[in-house]
Formats: structure tokens, C-alpha cells, sequence
């Protein structure tokens, strides 16, 4: 393979290497885009909530940071069908039961699943409610948060 590298001009290596490695992209969070999705939770700032993803029963990924803001992946991961997306909430002095949201990981298209208390994307993203009532009885300021699934995006984050 280094030969082959060798006898190519240094125009065209260029090119080979722009073509593969879109600009403008911070390549220290290259694994947002490659694991075909993303997941962020938000809550009121005085809140807290951290996220944990599943493969069937085994726990693949989690962020670990309890703060009002939780994303994942944090890594590039090994590409799976089907995840599940367990939230954890801490509002009121108390953590809430996690709660499950279970999603395809589709090669077809990007999807970014959101918990948030409105769709940033103002487009027909399914709308998932996911807090029970005892929950929002507990936290009452959760009762307009939703899961937003958008997959209008192409397959990969770095195409248009």
C-alpha cells in the first residue's frame, strides 16, 4: 500500500484525502456522525438527567455527567439494529425511574433523538411522550417534555 501512496502525485493524494475527510469538521467528535445517530436529553436547568444506551441487555455507552444536558454516543460504536436510550431524571430531590425509549439505528438515514420541551427541527418529527403521570406528578415541570425522533437527514452528518 505505501508504494502505491509513493508513485501518486502530491496533487492527488491531496484530493484523496480531502475527498475523504470533510472540512470543517472538528475530527476530535468524528464518531457523531458515524454511529448513524445521536441522543440528547434536556431538562429545566435546575434539574438533572444523564443517559445510558443498551444493545439488548448489555449496556453499550452512558454519560456520566449530571447535569441539566445529556448526550450520546460519547465513542464511535459497533454499528447495532435496534437501542435503547434509558433516561434518568433528578428533579425535586429525587431520581425518577429511568425510563426506556427504544429506537432503530437505521444505515439509510441519520436520526437524532431529542428529549427536549420543543421540536428544534419544526418539521414532522414523531413526538413520543415518555414521562408516566405519577412522574409528572412528582415533576410537574417535565409535563412538556417529549421525545423528538428526526430522520430527515441523510445517511451520514458530514452530507448536506
Amino acid at each position: 500500500m505505501k508504494k502505491i501512496f509513493s508513485r501518486l502525485p502530491v496533487f492527488f493524494l491531496l484530493f484523496i484525502l480531502e475527498a475523504c475527510d470533510p472540512p470543517d469538521i472538528d475530527h476530535a467528535y468524528d464518531y457523531l456522525c458515524y454511529s448513524n445517530f445521536r441522543c440528547t436529553a434536556f431538562v429545566p436547568e435546575q434539574d438533572s438527567v444523564w443517559l445510558e444506551l443498551y444493545s439488548g441487555d448489555s449496556l453499550i455507552d452512558r454519560d456520566t455527567l449530571e447535569d441539566y444536558y445529556s448526550s450520546l454516543p460519547n465513542s464511535e460504536l459497533e454499528f447495532r439494529e435496534r437501542l435503547t436510550l434509558r433516561i434518568h431524571v433528578f428533579c425535586n430531590g429525587e431520581w425518577l425511574d429511568g425510563v426506556d425509549f427504544e429506537f432503530e439505528n437505521r444505515t439509510d438515514k441519520y436520526t437524532e433523538i431529542r428529549l427536549s420541551n420543543f421540536d428544534m427541527w419544526k418539521t414532522s418529527s414523531s413526538v413520543t411522550r415518555i414521562f408516566t403521570d405519577e412522574q409528572l406528578a412528582k415533576c410537574p415541570e417535565l409535563s412538556e417534555y417529549r421525545i423528538f425522533v428526526n430522520t430527515e437527514h441523510p445517511p451520514s452528518c458530514f452530507d448536506p
